[in-house]
């Protein structure tokens, strides 16, 4: 009797990955920067649970995701996130990120209620991913919500955040998202009685300011505002100061040898 052979193939799978991303508000989508994080290397709070091959499907259902709406813009530097409760779930975890080149932003928090306010300021002017999972009495996570993502600009009340310095400047700022020009001042005084600078006319991408030169050397202070769309301006920045240094000059000594 002729035997029959029967080959067993097993195919394994590896080199998932998880997509995650995030882009200059300016920029939005299409330049939002991309960055390839394998799964084995995340983790276990930010992993995707039911996305490796063979993974049984949680009996609880994923959140829906509710506020802010998938690519709004907000001007609340600390956003409410907000999703439809999920039956049976006893607490959440929403995952807040943003990867680009040069900052990377990760955070994970735990909640028993069906929304979160950012603890601290998220920055400006980035869009920001979020998602959110829910586990039930016995311990079970759900998988992942849909990932969405919300751009955070400036507040309408946002002030430029300004530098010091201590040496003759280049004076350096951050800037507002609404801005539409920047006036600032320097003066010797700190109640800016007797203006040695008050231009108006620095442009809105402007992010620095060297001002003519100062004669005089000593403590000058300084200050700026934004100008909104409407022509008003905004608060005064809060008052920063630098010092002229006066550079030191050679004189020569008499009596010396061969004179």
């Amino acid at each position: 009797m002729q035997q029959k052979r029967i080959r067993f193939w097993i195919i394994i799978v590896t080199g998932l990955s998880l997509w995650v991303g995030g882009g200059l508000l300016a920029e939005k989508q299409a330049t939002a920067s991309q960055v390839s994080i394998p799964l084995s290397a995340l983790p276990p709070s930010t992993q995707t649970p039911g996305t490796m091959l063979g993974a049984v499907p949680s009996a609880i259902t994923a959140p829906i995701l509710v506020s802010p709406e998938d690519w709004t813009v907000s001007d609340t530097l600390k956003p409410t996130f907000t999703w439809i409760p999920v039956d049976g779930a006893v607490q959440y975890e929403i995952r807040i990120w943003l990867n680009l080149a040069f900052t990377v932003f990760d955070e994970t928090h735990l909640t028993t209620e069906t929304s979160f306010t950012a603890p601290n300021d998220l920055k400006t002017p980035y869009y920001y991913s979020w998602s959110v999972r829910a586990q039930d009495e016995n311990s079970n996570w759900s998988l992942w919500s849909e990932v969405w993502y919300v751009g955070i600009t400036s507040p309408p009340d946002a002030v430029p955040q300004i530098y010091r310095s201590y040496i003759e400047p280049t004076l350096v700022w951050r800037g507002v998202t609404w801005a539409t020009a920047y006036h600032i001042q320097i003066d010797r005084h700190e109640d800016f009685s007797s203006l040695i600078v008050d231009d108006v006319t620095i442009l809105p991408d402007a992010a620095s300011f060297t001002p003519p030169t100062l004669s005089e050397s000593g403590v000058y202070y300084w200050r700026m505002r934004a100008r909104r769309d409407d022509g008003s301006w905004g608060e005064w920045s809060a008052t920063s100061l630098f010092s002229i240094i006066p550079i030191p000059t050679a004189t020569r000594r008499s009596g010396g040898a061969g004179e």
